[in-house]
């Protein structure tokens, strides 16, 4: 079987989460990368955002204070190196996570300044304002918090989601330069391919919804395995449902094609 619920999977504070686990990953080992045209693009990208936002310049000063280190992650990676190495300038990244290392949660929530929200993962979304970004502490992050993992960069890429989010940005400080962490988001690009990365899936239909509306955005094709996990959490109706709603929801302009991709592929059964 390629893939399989699981009951086994930990609750969130309360919350009752839903899991499915498909056939592990191979992972590519992480590589770092210096001085390359996708990094200066990075840290040029990383000042123009942090310059337009007051409260995410605010919060890095007090995280230099503190000796705390700070990595952009995933999506805002992906998105930019899309746009540049990859050619596709309708590629935009809207918003940033970050993650913090050499810091507490509870020491993290005590430098962000309002306005902000607690998320249910333990992080804090700051979306006041045209430039939003989320933060939160490395250990917090949900599958090395839950799972009880060793909360470190290897680990945060093995625990990705999906290929194509695989990276992490050290942005250049007082004492390095900045850099590139790579643990496959590269050759996903290159090979407009998106998989999975983490063989642990939480919240499956929230995941499915996010698969339709990445392969609509950067028009990459589905792996045979993705492609699975979209028609059997989308064949169960009330899933299908909250699937178009999340869509609708979370990604208006892409709405249209999304939900035309997964009627296709449901139809394709």
């Amino acid at each position: 079987m390629p893939f399989h619920e699981t009951s086994e999977f930990p609750t969130v504070e309360g919350l009752e989460v839903e899991a499915i686990r498909v056939s592990p990953t191979n992972v590519l080992l992480p590589s770092r990368h210096t001085r390359t045209p996708q990094v200066e693009h990075l840290q040029a990208q990383f000042e123009r955002f942090v310059a337009s936002n007051a409260q995410l310049r605010a919060t890095l000063r007090e995280l230099d204070v503190l000796g705390a280190t700070y990595y952009a992650y995933g999506g805002w990676v992906r998105d930019n190196l899309t746009s540049s190495t990859f050619g596709n300038e309708a590629i935009t990244a809207k918003d940033i996570d970050l993650v913090v290392e050499n810091i507490s949660g509870t020491q993290l929530g005590q430098v962000i300044n309002p306005p902000y929200r607690m998320t249910i993962f333990g992080g804090y979304a700051c979306d006041n304002g045209a430039w939003p970004f989320d933060v939160w502490a490395l250990s917090d992050t949900f599958l090395i918090r839950r799972l009880g993992l060793s909360a470190n960069l290897d680990t945060l890429l093995r625990v990705t989601d999906f290929n194509i989010n695989s990276a992490i940005f050290s942005p250049a400080t007082a004492r390095s330069s900045p850099s590139l962490i790579d643990g496959g988001c590269l050759t996903a690009l290159k090979l407009r391919t998106i998989d999975f990365q983490c063989e642990v899936v939480p919240f499956p239909v929230l995941q499915a919804a996010r698969l339709l509306i990445y392969g609509t955005k950067l028009k990459f094709q589905f792996s045979d395995r993705i492609s699975r996990f979209i028609r059997k959490v989308a064949g169960v109706p009330e899933n299908h449902l909250s699937i178009e709603q999340g869509i609708r929801s979370h990604a208006p302009h892409h709405a249209r094609s999304a939900l035309l991709l997964l009627r296709q592929m449901k139809a394709a059964q």
